[in-house]
């Protein structure tokens, strides 16, 4: 049986650090498509035949595959797959399954874009007698394998007179992801170690001007406010499992009567209110404004007595809006 596989492809941004917001509906921004593969699979899950796509056939008029496909097969894409890994030697949905990249990856210079595969997470079925006899067609929708956290900005207020944003780091995430969705770990967690090796923020591939910080705060003071920069985002990408703590350090810190406050300090945001999820949802991106107080900085990251609420909004890529709660 022939086969014409169409792809129906979810929105959203590019996968930098410091980047465009990802509101669909501001930018209208689909994410490119730059490789991909097409496998089916038979009833048990084996695959009986691949093809690289053809990115302007498969989401235009469809990618036709030839060879003997049985009706009852299945098809699983993937796309925007990381070059370290050979989709070509995977043989079964369970090597599929099985098969673990590392969100770093994502923040490589030769991949940008967000990994897709079957939004639904399990391989699509066929549709057949819509044409000539011996034809079959599959529209596969694709979006993002993890879950994408933004940060709007960061304001201080009422007794906060100036700040510098010299950090934003991603804290208790799974590293890693498979090729299905699933979160892979171990977590990586912080503790209250003002280390952050492991987590993004300061890492690779924003490490020079403007991208590298610090980001000064601006405003009148009460209300005083830091972002990445004119219509940017800290930007990270996340396995899409339990929430996700985000650290923010601040340093050159003045309040009400000039008093500088010497060292950084800490904001921790480990739970929202707002659209609150309960986890991070593949292929959802949560954008967050974190407001705070002088009472809710801290020496350390992750401290026991001190907790942030933050507003959330999400939004489909989905593009969703976080409150912080500290």
């Amino acid at each position: 049986m022939a086969l014409t596989v169409k792809l129906s492809v979810s929105t959203g941004p590019a996968t930098r650090m410091i980047e465009a917001p990802g509101t669909t509906g501001q930018l209208g921004q689909a994410v490119p498509l730059q490789n991909g593969h097409i496998f089916i699979l038979d009833q048990s899950g084996n695959v009986v035949n691949q093809a690289a796509m053809n990115v302007a056939q498969a989401t235009g008029t469809g990618q036709q595959i030839t060879g003997a496909i049985a009706p009852n097969s299945r098809v699983y894409v993937l796309a925007n797959i990381p070059s370290s890994v050979d989709v070509t030697t995977l043989t079964s949905w369970q090597r599929i399954q099985q098969t673990v990249v590392t969100i770093s990856a994502s923040q490589q210079n030769n991949y940008r874009t967000a990994a897709l595969a079957n939004a639904s997470g399990q391989p699509a079925g066929i549709t057949t007698g819509t044409g000539a006899a011996g034809t079959g067609t599959v529209t596969v929708e694709i979006s993002p394998l993890y879950s994408r956290f933004e940060l709007t900005d960061v304001r201080g207020g009422p007794t906060i007179q100036a700040f510098n944003v010299t950090g934003v780091f991603v804290d208790s995430y799974f590293p890693s992801f498979t090729l299905d969705g699933q979160p892979s770990g171990p977590i990586h967690y912080q503790a209250q170690s003002t280390n952050f090796a492991g987590s993004f923020g300061d890492g690779p591939p924003v490490t020079t001007a403007p991208n590298a910080g610090p980001w000064a705060a601006t405003g009148t003071a009460g209300n005083m406010v830091a972002t990445a920069g004119a219509g940017m985002v800290w930007a990270y990408h996340v396995a899409a499992a339990d929430l996700p703590r985000f650290i923010v350090r601040l340093e050159n810190i003045q309040t009400t009567g000039g008093t500088t406050i010497a060292g950084p300090r800490y904001i921790t945001v480990s739970s929202y209110s707002g659209q609150a999820p309960t986890r991070f949802e593949r292929g959802r991106i949560y954008q967050v404004s974190l407001p705070f107080t002088e009472a809710q900085l801290a020496m350390t990251p992750n401290p026991s007595y001190v907790t942030i609420t933050a507003q959330v909004r999400v939004v489909d890529w989905i593009p969703t809006q976080l409150t912080p709660v500290i």
